[in-house]
């Protein structure tokens, strides 16, 4: 008769046999290349689930800047450093490397430092951008964020207070909080919903600005790592006679450990891809993560384009990318 595994509960440094606290640390190095032959593809081990003491991770409550991940102290192991300047990230080692394919590439397009008050078109053969939308009638967008194109071209996006709150804009908010619809064709902007959200797929509320009615002073956009950053699920079920739908099951699937989720969108394949901080993470439906593309500025947003849908572009304070890999968007209809 086998035995059953026997789990310990250690407390702070103490170790209730010592033999097994030595032997728990058996994932060295913590980080390595995966062998695909493309030095900036890094697995990480066991999703350094085990960490050598002593290692610290600043925790900023209620700051204005953020620690990530990579940039945890493990000072008894000589591999983790590596982390912070990979450009892929691979947790599951066997789906990451499939969606990352043969030949994954990340390349920093190009610099963007303008404030989030429209929406323009970019081309890729001239590098030209034109506005297309800037204003709802004669106001400008506080941020506009999150945007989304469907099979008919119309344009979706929110447009939150964040830019005000980053001191990234010198004009002070002069519209609700809104989700708003673009049609290019017309040059129409409907406001969707002005109201709070009773269905909340991604929680950002570990990131809050604090607001001044003199409005005179721009306190920043403060982070809390206690606070709310999860995406949750719900089940979608049919109301009865055709009446409509209604959603059930709500229940967490994923906390990021980077910032909070943002720009969140389903793959082809089921996989969720939402950005956190300086990166863009993919996870299956039940939350386990697979890999993180990392930038060097803070992602907003992004899109799949190409014929194929495997070409990702990735935008956000500070900076377009675009990422080639093996992982496709779905076709919005």
């Amino acid at each position: 008769m086998l035995a059953p595994n026997i789990y310990l509960l250690v407390t702070g440094a103490l170790c209730v046999m010592e033999a097994l606290c030595q032997a728990g640390y058996s994932h060295s190095p913590l980080v390595k290349a995966c062998g695909t032959g493309v030095a900036d593809v890094l697995c990480v081990n066991n999703y350094a689930a085990v960490l050598p003491y002593h290692f610290y991770r600043d925790p900023i409550i209620n700051a204005t800047y953020e620690s990530a991940f990579g940039l945890t102290i493990v000072g008894n192991d000589t591999s983790f450093h590596k982390v912070e300047n990979a450009s892929f990230l691979v947790f599951d080692k066997k789906r990451g490397l499939e969606i990352l394919g043969d030949a994954p590439n990340s390349r920093y397009m190009f610099n963007e430092n303008g404030s989030n008050l429209s929406i323009a078109t970019f081309n890729t053969t001239t590098n030209k951008t034109t506005t297309i939308v800037n204003n709802y009638y004669g106001f400008y967008f506080n941020c506009v964020n999150d945007l989304v194109v469907d099979s008919k071209g119309d344009i979706w996006f929110t447009d939150p207070m964040y830019s005000w709150f980053n001191a990234l804009v010198d004009t002070p908010p002069q519209l609700p909080t809104a989700t708003y619809r673009f049609r290019p064709s017309t040059g129409a902007v409907t406001v969707v919903d002005d109201s709070m959200k009773t269905l909340y797929i991604a929680e950002s509320g570990a990131v809050s600005g604090t607001w001044d009615y003199n409005l005179t002073t721009i306190h920043g956009s403060r982070f809390n790592h206690t606070a709310k950053r999860g995406v949750y699920a719900f089940t979608i079920n049919d109301a009865p006679n055709g009446s409509g739908r209604y959603l059930t099951n709500r229940h967490p699937i994923y906390l990021t450990q980077d910032r909070t989720p943002d720009g969140l969108k389903v793959a082809a394949n089921g996989y969720v891809v939402t950005a956190s901080g300086k990166g863009v993470n993919v996870v299956d439906p039940v939350g386990t993560l697979l890999v993180r593309i990392q930038t060097n500025f803070s992602v907003q947003n992004y899109v799949w384009t190409g014929r194929e849908y495997d070409d990702l572009w990735i935008m956000g304070r500070g900076g377009v990318q675009r990422v080639q890999w093996n992982l496709t968007g779905q076709v919005l209809k």
